[in-house]
């Protein structure tokens, strides 16, 4: 895994309305994303919606939607068939002449035909969201007693603030649409889809007259603008992602007893028997399915003692983790071999520490590269605390290194050496001699703490951003909690004086 350089110029905004328990929430994604608060409150409610528009987006292609399109133009006018036609031939010539323009103004009429190619997406974006949260109807995702959610996406750079993505959920309807103004002006150097202009050099090869169909240039012009615009709002949502949801030391002491019948009768696994109900959520589907296939197909990354996954097992687990195919089946067996030890143990015999970080180093291992986001849910879940804070260093180590990385989270070991590690970045020396940890750093934008909070009227949670304190801490809630059973112990401890 090489190091790269992290851009928090832009960023994705995600606002939420009435989502399962959430009231409102409007969150910035950051290299390194928490969220912190009670439990109930929503935290594996919103981090499963932002793993599903990461699979929805990172699918999302429109490269071969110009042959669908011939159906569509029956929606458009003569003029607007003309004007968008004329508009992709002047972009197109000026391509070919090398014109040196940074921006593309679009006509309304182009606008309003990509606004009407986006609305068609809202079944397969509201499947994608129900498959991962293990639902069955989109009206269980609407906050009790509500009529509607709403979820809006947005970038976050102030040129481009004004573009966003809309989805909304009504008791009876669904719709996702696009919301671009009229003086939208899009970049054409540096970020410039060749393949659109490459597609329309292929297909005038492979039918002759092409180039004077006005539907091809509709049908250009508009995946085009679609593949430009996509990334501009949700360029963060293109790549990969990865969940590693709670109690993974359960699913990887079960998986083997239960995997084979779940993923096979799960319709949210991607088959849709006619007499079976779901019986997985998505996230946990596509665990098991990832965790199945872990070491197939995919090359093992240099283990140079720099790796991560390495590091992990050194500092941490104090052994390695290891897969081991059975003869008949080639079914995935997980194995933990303590350092000095000549044979592995089977992983339902280690401890729950090593079962609940064995899946984060098999990732690191065989999935997770740079620019993907991997969720982790409870991560302190079986770890002594001086280990969470070893583990919360990982994760920033990580972090640099050009993954995106959310975590949910109750404890305050982690916050507070996030904290350290922000803190760490306004040294001048950022070095020095001791533990593995006492170099990492973060800078401040690169991190984003999300406090959910409990309401009782109206029931739900609000979220909102913790910022550092004076003293560089992110302060979440259990400072009270500290200070309760402080003040319980001094009561008790003045009548037991009594």
């Amino acid at each position: 895994m090489t190091e790269t350089n992290t851009d928090t110029r832009e960023q994705l905004q995600i606002a939420v309305q009435d989502f399962g328990p959430i009231i409102s929430a409007n969150i910035q994604l950051r290299p390194l994303t928490i969220f912190v608060g009670p439990s109930n409150t929503g935290k594996s409610w919103l981090a499963i919606l932002i793993y599903s528009l990461h699979k929805f987006f990172s699918s999302l292609t429109f490269s071969n939607k110009w042959i669908e399109l011939r159906h569509d133009l029956e929606n458009l006018s003569e003029q607007s068939i003309e004007i968008i036609a004329d508009w992709w031939d002047e972009i197109y010539k000026k391509h070919e002449d090398n014109d040196d323009h940074t921006n593309f103004s679009i006509p309304r009429h182009v606008i309003d035909a990509l606004l009407y190619e986006y609305s068609k997406n809202s079944d397969p974006i509201v499947n994608e969201i129900t498959r991962c949260f293990g639902i069955s109807n989109h009206r269980d995702l609407i906050r009790k007693n509500r009529s509607s959610s709403r979820v809006i996406l947005h970038n976050s750079t102030p040129s481009y603030s004004q573009l966003q993505f809309e989805l909304l959920l009504n008791q009876e309807t669904t719709s996702f649409n696009a919301m671009l103004p009229d003086d939208i002006t899009i970049p054409t150097r540096k970020d410039y889809p060749r393949f659109s202009i490459g597609m329309q050099k292929l297909m005038q090869d492979e039918l002759p007259g092409m180039e004077n169909n006005k539907f091809f240039g509709v049908a250009m012009a508009l995946n085009f603008l679609s593949s430009t615009i996509v990334p501009i709002i949700a360029r963060h949502l293109r790549s990969k992602s990865y969940y590693l949801p709670a109690d993974r030391t359960g699913v990887m002491h079960a998986h083997s007893a239960v995997v084979s019948s779940l993923i096979s009768g799960a319709s949210l696994a991607g088959l849709r028997p006619a007499t079976r109900t779901a019986t997985l959520s998505g996230v946990l589907a596509d665990f098991l399915e990832q965790l199945i296939g872990i070491d197939q197909g995919h090359v093992p990354r240099q283990r140079d003692g720099k790796a991560l996954e390495a590091q992990i097992e050194s500092s941490i687990l104090g052994g390695a983790i290891q897969v081991e195919r059975t003869e008949a089946l080639g079914y995935p067996r997980f194995t933990y071999r303590p350092d000095g030890w000549k044979n592995a143990l089977p992983l339902t015999v280690a401890s729950s520490m090593v079962s609940e970080l064995a899946p984060v180093v098999l990732y690191l291992r065989h999935l997770v590269e740079p620019d993907n986001l991997l969720i982790i849910e409870e991560p302190e879940s079986h770890l002594h605390p001086g280990m969470q804070v070893k583990f919360a260093r990982e994760v920033a180590a990580l972090v640099e290194k050009g993954v995106k990385v959310l975590i949910t989270t109750h404890s305050e070991w982690v916050l507070e050496e996030v904290s350290n590690i922000v803190q760490r970045s306004r040294l001048s020396d950022k070095g020095g001699i001791g533990e593995r940890g006492e170099g990492i750093s973060l800078q401040s934008n690169q991190v984003g703490v999300w406090m959910f909070e409990p309401k009782a009227r109206p029931k739900g949670s609000m979220v909102k951003e913790v910022r550092a304190d004076e003293a560089g801490l992110y302060s979440a809630d259990f400072d009270e909690v500290a200070i309760a059973l402080h003040n319980d112990w001094a009561r008790i401890t003045d009548q037991v004086g009594e």
